[in-house]
């Protein structure tokens, strides 16, 4: 995996790890309807 920046921000750090976190919580009250 290639990282197109050398320098990430804090903010769209957070902003990805929220993303992936909220993705994992949508799938797991999918699984458990």
């Amino acid at each position: 995996m290639s990282k197109p920046y050398t320098h990430i921000d804090p903010y769209t750090l957070n902003y990805a790890v929220d993303s992936l976190y909220l993705q994992n919580c949508n799938n797991r009250i999918k699984l458990e309807m």
